[in-house]
This record gives structure tokens, C-alpha cells and sequence, in this order.
């Protein structure tokens, strides 16, 4: 569960788009991504990955497909920047925020579009056609099934990505359903479609940002950065740029190594579970309706331990990355993050260190007391000097924070990011003191929230454990989802007054 909440909000925290040209069709002008391999002459803005004939698994050597991220520079406003000699910088199209914009859109336009009653309604759509609360579907290419019923479905969300996995795609659902279901319960209050709507947004908002914060965090940081960088109150700073670290999105928070070669769904044994490859893109899980398929996964993925944030990567991964199958070669996940640090102009991993203050390392030989086992040499085989050693790469390797997942230069650069995005939020859940802005009372019955609660709530479950980004075990064994909820209720007698904007 920790591998794909941190997948779902790194799609909430940033989205950079690759650059797509231009083309002319008979149905009028499409957006395509322009081919890199095997083209005579490739577009300016492509930056594949040259792969050598030694390499073990595409034999021959070759080409790997790579388009570099959409810039500033093509925008009209600062395309003289280039001729000034100014550095490229990428766009990121999602909100500077953690408010949710991957369940509801980061523009208004997409938010009307998930509404129910054209956009005017205040529950979020869902299919019609099926017997759950499920995303309703749209019909895109990429999206594939073994039912031919569901081929070509893609979901609607406020994240083109929504249908990646059917992980993300459950939590997507999962949040969906909370939604509607809070609706429901304060249609009673007398608010016209738009408020209830919008208020219901705001709760589920804070609910993400409260998950966020208090029970995702930590887990990745260790106690010591979560204190190094988090005040013991909240304090709005507006001198504070939330703004998304390049750092952050093209290397920092890229855990791949966290994702297993399989997506383990409830009471299916590890043998049964389709391979990864299978699942990128795939309808599968949604067109099989005889039990909840949000269900099915996401008690899946809270009885699957992660894999360690390291240099090992799952099989499909490497080799398959989106992939119509094991017959036919795909990306490798660790060569595209490392192209695409290079591609947004990263510095090394060295320059890294110096930046969060960490213990300078002048040769590689220092980097033994810093790195997992067996990693220096590694590092000693593929770059000449150590300044060329990519921030992906010495990030990933680091011996591990004490009490967290992630070495001390990917925890320094994650903490700042997230400190950017909570002092620097305005609109952040426990900031009390604006217009519109949670009583003290609701900010308490929000801060009951947990997942375990959203998933009993949402599912059919009968029994979880109270932190699902935690295994199953003595100090966290299972408890029944009537305890949960109850523990986790909120009181929404607390939102009785029309609150003003």
C-alpha cells in the first residue's frame, strides 16, 4: 500500500508532460509523440536511450524511445529566454499543492467535467453500467482487457493517469466513493449543489492532507527529519515558494524500487497474481464484477510487503515498462529516471550533498560508509569520476535514515518539498485563521481520519489492519471494521452552518 499511495500522490504533486508535436489527420489536428528510433531525421526534442550490444536482455544493443519533458521555452510569452542564454526549465501542469487535484482536476474545466447533472452536481460521476461505484470509463486506445467488452477503457478522473495500475486505479475509486458518500450524508444540511460539492471537496482534501502528513510521511523520513523540518504547530509563512523542486519530481520521490513484479489481490495466492506487465493499462480487474474489485486490490496491496528502496528493481520494471507483454521488450524504469534527471539538467549527486549539508565526499572510496552493501563498487564500474554520479542513483543507494525508507540526501530534498507544500498552502487543513477556513472543532473530527477508516468505509472488507502502510503483525494485527469506524466517524453535526467564502 505505501508503493502506491506514494505512486497516487506523486501524480497529486506533479505531473511534466513530454513534448508532443502537431499533426495533421482526417479528423482534424492530433497530439502525437514524435518517434525517436529509427528515424532518419528525429525531432529536435527527442533523447533516446542508446543501448549497448552487450547488454544481457536487449541483445543487439539498439534504441530506447525518449522524448524530453515539455519546456518553457515553447511558450510565446518567454521564448526569447533561449535566445538570452537562459537554462530550460520543464513545466509542471498539476497544482503546487497536496488539495487533492489528482481526484477532482486542477482546472476548473476538468472538475465540471467529473461532476454529476453537467457538471453542476455535487457527487463525483460513476459508472452506470456497473453494479459498484466505479469511475465511469472513456474510451481511450492504451487501455487494454482480455474481455473484449472492456477493451479500450480508460477511466475518467481528475489524473490522466488514473488507469496506470489497478491500484491506482482503486485508490482513485476508493476517494471517489468517500466523496459521494459524505455528500450523501450532509444532503440534509440545505446547501444548494455547489456547496455541498464544495464543501465535501474540502473535507476530502483535508483527509488526504491529514493521510499525508501524520501517517505517509513519517514512514519515509524517520522521526528525525520529520522534526527537523516540521513545527510543532502550524504557521502559514507566505514568504514561502511552494513551487514543485525540480529535484523532487525528477529524481527524489521516484521509489520505483518499491514496486514488486506482481499486484497481489485478496485471497488470490502469489502464484495465481498476474505479472506486472499484464497489469500496466489493464481493465481485467473492473470487467470481473462478481465481487468488488476495489476491494480485491486494495486488501491485496495491504497484505504485500514492499520492496526495499535500493538498487534492485522488479524484473518487469526494468524490461517491461508498459509493455503489452512479455513477448515484446519495453522501458527500462532506472534508465528513463536517470535520462530524465539528465534531460531536466540535474546536477550530480555530489552537488546534492553539499546542498543539504551532508558529510562532503571528495573520492569514491569515502562513499563505503554511506552506501548500501556492494554499492560502491557497482558505482566504481560504471562512472569515471564521482561527480558524475546521477542524484537518482547515489539517492537510491544511500544507507537508509534511521526510522525511514530512504537514504539522508532523498529524505533531506523530499522533507524541504514537503515542508514548501504544507507552510507555503495557504488553504492547508490546519490553518485556522482565514476566511472559509475549518472550526476548531471540524479540524478534530478530521483529524480522526486514517485509510484503514476510508477503505472500511468503502469497501466491503470486514477486517484490516489499523495501519495499512504497515505489514500485518503483533503491533498492528487485524481489527474488525466496525471498531475502525467507529473509531474514525466523523461527527458532521460540527458542519451545521452555511459556511461563507
Amino acid at each position: 500500500m505505501l508503493t502506491y499511495f506514494s505512486q497516487f500522490l506523486s501524480h497529486e504533486m506533479s505531473f511534466v508532460p513530454q513534448y508532443q508535436e502537431q499533426v495533421s489527420t482526417n479528423y482534424g489536428v492530433e497530439h502525437r509523440t514524435p518517434k525517436c528510433c529509427g528515424v532518419y531525421n528525429p525531432h529536435k526534442e527527442c533523447y533516446p536511450i542508446q543501448v549497448l550490444y552487450q547488454d544481457p536482455k536487449y541483445t543487439g544493443g539498439g534504441c530506447m524511445e525518449f522524448v524530453r519533458s515539455l519546456s518553457v521555452s515553447y511558450t510565446s510569452s518567454v521564448c526569447h529566454l533561449q535566445l538570452l542564454g537562459i537554462h530550460r526549465e520543464q513545466l509542471v501542469v498539476s497544482t503546487s499543492f497536496i488539495d487533492a487535484s489528482n481526484i477532482y482536476g486542477n482546472s476548473e474545466e476538468v472538475a465540471r467535467k467529473l461532476r454529476t447533472e453537467e457538471g453542476n452536481g455535487a457527487k463525483l460521476l460513476v459508472d452506470s453500467h456497473s453494479s459498484y461505484l466505479l469511475l465511469l470509463p472513456r474510451d481511450v486506445k492504451e487501455c487494454r482487457s482480455s474481455d473484449r467488452g472492456c477493451n479500450n477503457r480508460c477511466f475518467i478522473a481528475g489524473d490522466t493517469r488514473s488507469t496506470l495500475t489497478p491500484a491506482i486505479s482503486s485508490l482513485h475509486t476508493l476517494f471517489m466513493r468517500e466523496h459521494n458518500r459524505l455528500v450523501d450524508l450532509l444532503a440534509n444540511k440545505g446547501w444548494d449543489s455547489e456547496t455541498l460539492y464544495q464543501e465535501v471537496r474540502k473535507i476530502i482534501g483535508a483527509m488526504f492532507q491529514h493521510i499525508v502528513d501524520k501517517h505517509y510521511k513519517p514512514l519515509i523520513l524517520g522521526e528525525h527529519y520529520v522534526k527537523e523540518y516540521d513545527k510543532p504547530y502550524f504557521e502559514y509563512d507566505d514568504t514561502i515558494n511552494p513551487t514543485t523542486y525540480n529535484s523532487f519530481t525528477a529524481a527524489a520521490f521516484r521509489l520505483h524500487s518499491m514496486v514488486h513484479d506482481w499486484i497481489k489481490r485478496k485471497d488470490v495466492p502469489v502464484e495465481g497474481a498476474p505479472n506486472l506487465v499484464h497489469d500496466y493499462f489493464r481493465q481485467d480487474e473492473y470487467c470481473d464484477l462478481s465481487t468488488d474489485p476495489v476491494t480485491r486490490v486494495l486488501i491485496g496491496i495491504t497484505q504485500q510487503r514492499a520492496q526495499k528502496v535500493g538498487y534492485y528493481f522488479a524484473h518487469d520494471m526494468r524490461h517491461y515498462l508498459f509493455s503489452s507483454s512479455r513477448n515484446v521488450l519495453g522501458h527500462d524504469i532506472l534508465a528513463t529516471d536517470i535520462q530524465r534527471g539528465r534531460d531536466h539538467g540535474l546536477p550530480g549527486y555530489v552537488k546534492w550533498r553539499e546542498w543539504c549539508k551532508l558529510k562532503p565526499v571528495t573520492n569514491i572510496e569515502e562513499l563505503y560508509s554511506e552506501m548500501l552493501y556492494g554499492a560502491v563498487e557497482k558505482l566504481q564500474m560504471i562512472y569515471r569520476h564521482i561527480e558524475d554520479i546521477d542524484l537518482i542513483v547515489g539517492g537510491l543507494i544511500e544507507r537508509h535514515v534511521p526510522g525511514g525508507l530512504v537514504g539522508p540526501t532523498f529524505a533531506c530534498l523530499i522533507a524541504r518539498q514537503f515542508k514548501t507544500m504544507k507552510y507555503g498552502d495557504r488553504f492547508w487543513y490546519e490553518h485556522l485563521n482565514f476566511p472559509g477556513a475549518f472550526t476548531q472543532a471540524q479540524l478534530n473530527e478530521i483529524k480522526k481520519t486514517t485509510l484503514a477508516a476510508l477503505i472500511c468505509r468503502n469497501t466491503d472488507e470486514q477486517y484490516i489492519q489499523r495501519d495499512v502502510f504497515r505489514p500485518v503483525g503483533n503491533n498492528n494485527p487485524l481489527q474488525p471494521c466496525q471498531v475502525i469506524n467507529a473509531e474514525a466517524q466523523l461527527d458532521l453535526s460540527h458542519w451545521g452552518a452555511l459556511i461563507l467564502y
